[in-house]
């Protein structure tokens, strides 16, 4: 009995010995080809602040293509075998409606830009990914797949040894909306990329490097502009004898006040809320709180000329070095157009800021 047993122990041991040898034999050959490199992380270079004006069309470019550093992969690949270079994001923000005609380089003429975590602020993401067994390659859109989802990237059929690859991202930043409120985005690694074996992306075997970017804070450039209340006082009728006649003008200030630095220019405009009466002038008329006729409200500058209305004008005081606060002296009074009655006299206007 005991050389029965003995027998069936060495006929199990013997059994397991050869499974081992056959699966391991069948990983070698499965995975003879092999590329090197890769592990390291590249950044994109961007500002460490932005700022960005609020009159800026979307679609601007915030910050230029910022190009990687390239990495390099070695691959030996047999006769039946591809390599090539993938990337795929690494993080979840969703399409904005932009998209930029700007490239970092030959490829693709439009890029889709994302939406980041700060409101109105954008990044577009390109990969060059060559294999150069294969030739040059171009830039591909990160947001589109062009492997399989969600990788992007170029492959090849190439045999031998010492066959190099090499991948390497392009950054942007891009106004998607209206910077309403400073924000920060975060340091963070975007995207992840590695040589394929055999055209299948993560590999095993490979080894990734990944794509960074520093934080960024994102200032809105604006001046705060409160409402401008303008008192002009109680009148009587005499005061404007005739058709054309005015009351002394009240000056009073349009205040911008801490204005950042950085803008191009700071361009301003009045518009009225009622009916203009007279437009060489730059009379409106009285609101509907009003019971008063046959005045209206003339607008002018600082030097009592008529102002113009519903009319852009620079502001010429503006520092784009130092930023600060600043007052554009103006003048406003009444103006007989018709036959006065007494009765409150009111009336308002718009005052647009534009930044450039």
């Amino acid at each position: 009995m005991k050389g029965i047993g003995f027998a069936r122990l060495r006929r199990y041991a013997w059994i397991i010995l050869s499974s081992a040898l056959v699966l391991t034999g069948g990983m070698q050959d499965a995975w003879a080809d092999a590329c090197t490199g890769g592990g390291q992380s590249v950044q994109a270079i961007l500002p460490a602040t932005i700022s960005v004006p609020r009159d800026l069309p979307v679609g601007a470019i915030l910050a230029p293509w910022s190009i990687t550093s390239m990495v390099n992969y070695v691959c030996t690949m047999s006769t039946t075998s591809g390599s090539g270079m993938y990337s795929k994001l690494n993080v979840a923000w969703p399409k904005s409606s932009v998209t930029i005609a700007s490239t970092p380089g030959p490829g693709l003429a439009s890029y889709t830009v994302l939406q980041t975590n700060v409101p109105g602020v954008g990044m577009a993401i390109a990969f060059d990914g060559e294999p150069s067994s294969c030739g040059g390659a171009d830039w591909l859109d990160e947001v589109s797949p062009s492997v399989r989802p969600p990788y992007v990237g170029w492959t090849c059929t190439a045999t031998g040894s010492n066959l190099k690859n090499y991948g390497r991202w392009a950054v942007a930043l891009v106004k998607t909306g209206v910077v309403s409120a400073a924000g920060v985005l975060g340091a963070q690694t975007l995207a992840s990329s590695s040589s394929m074996i055999n055209f299948v992306p993560d590999s095993p075997g490979t080894t990734p490097f990944y794509l960074i970017v520093p934080a960024v804070t994102v200032v809105p450039l604006t001046c705060q502009t409160p409402d401008v209340p303008v008192p002009l006082g109680t009148h009587f009728p005499v005061e404007m004898a005739s058709v054309g006649a005015t009351t002394a003008a009240v000056p009073f200030n349009i205040s911008l006040n801490n204005c950042p630095s950085g803008m191009n220019g700071v361009l301003y405009e009045i518009d009225p809320t009622t009916s203009v009466l007279n437009s060489s002038q730059s009379v409106v008329a009285l609101n509907g709180s009003s019971s008063a006729t046959g005045v209206g409200v003339q607008l002018l500058d600082g030097s009592g000329a008529v102002f113009p209305l519903s009319t852009t004008k620079a502001f010429s005081g503006y520092n784009s070095s130092t930023g600060g606060s600043y007052v554009i002296p103006m003048k406003a009074r009444y103006y007989r157009t018709g036959t006065v009655t007494p009765g409150p006299a009111n009336t308002s206007m718009i005052l647009t800021m534009t930044y450039q």
